[in-house]
């Protein structure tokens, strides 16, 4: 076998190996979204806390996305400042609190 047809074979395994995974992750994802209720449910019982910091994790990153679409794509690529108002600097906190407090 020469080196170019190895290295074909080795590009279609690559290949091939490339496709299973992206099927892979899609069911993955699939199940992931169907179960996600279940999921959450799951872990509000195992740490109430990690419930809670899921929850602001979301909000803040919303914020985030929020002000970076806001601020258009010419000040996002020069870099985009966030203003905290206090209660989100305050939940920032508290969830700094709670995570050091989970025992994982």
């Amino acid at each position: 076998m020469s080196a170019l047809s190895k290295i074909a074979a080795f590009g279609e395994e690559l290949k091939n190996g490339v496709e299973l995974a992206g099927k892979d992750a899609e069911k993955a994802a699939a199940w992931l979204v169907k179960n996600g209720p279940l999921i959450e449910s799951l872990t509000a019982i195992a740490s109430p806390a990690a419930a809670t910091i899921e929850q602001n994790m979301f909000a803040l990153y919303q914020k985030l996305a929020d002000t970076a679409s806001e601020a258009g794509a010419a000040a996002a690529a020069n870099g985009i400042s966030v203003t905290l108002d206090a209660a989100t600097a305050k939940m920032l906190q508290d969830d700094a609190a709670a995570i050091k407090s989970l025992k994982l």
